[in-house]
């Protein structure tokens, strides 16, 4: 079999190998994210959501509900955390699973906040949009650094003799490019079509 056939196979297998190969961390990803979800919607009654969005780095004011942000300042900023994510598989799923409560808090917080002040409509508006692409990405760029740190500690223990194939190198590569492309995609809805959104509902 030549290597431009194998190449094809390998391609049309790929769905299915992602499937059968991330949905696990997928799914832990997406059960931590909510956890912190809960966690900021709890943590909100008490801390100012001002407060809470300095601390991830948006500085706003008064409880500011969606600071006024660019979509540069946010491909930069959400490209920074997911290849944070992405190595976080070399400290063994800890920070991974720290990073995914932190974002999960501070959507649950705005949440809350938005939820309260202006009604349901708003958070719906302000996040469903570019958080169909963007929460994905998050997830995504989770699951290959917890599937990672799972092979690592399998071939510690002996139940794996590498940490990771050649053809799981190929799907991690692929999961995390295609994490990266939604991020300028998420970045230019949120910074355009989201604030204009919300504009005709508040």
């Amino acid at each position: 079999m030549s290597r431009h056939t194998l190449n094809r196979s390998w391609v049309r297998s790929l769905p299915r190998n992602l499937w059968y190969g991330y949905r696990r961390y997928v799914a832990l990803s997406a059960l931590l994210f909510v956890v912190g979800g809960v966690i900021g919607g709890i943590v909100v009654q008490f801390v100012e959501l001002s407060a809470i969005l300095s601390t991830a780095g948006f500085g706003g004011e008064g409880g500011g509900e969606f600071p006024e942000i660019t979509t540069a300042f946010l491909v930069l900023n959400n490209t920074v955390a997911l290849l944070v994510l992405v190595l976080s598989g070399a400290t063994l799923g800890l920070l991974t699973a720290a990073i995914l409560l932190f974002n999960g808090a501070l959507v649950g917080a705005v949440v809350v906040v938005t939820a309260e002040t202006g009604g349901l409509l708003v958070p719906v508006v302000g996040i469903l949009p570019h958080g169909v692409l963007e929460i994905p990405a998050l997830l995504f760029a989770a699951s290959v650094a917890f599937r990672f740190s799972h092979h690592v500690v399998l071939a510690a223990t002996g139940r794996r003799e590498d940490v990771m194939t050649d053809e799981e190198a190929k799907e991690a590569a692929v999961l995390t490019v295609l994490a990266f492309v939604l991020v300028p995609i998420a970045a230019f809805i949120e910074a355009n079509i989201t604030t204009a959104l919300l504009e005709g509902v508040r």
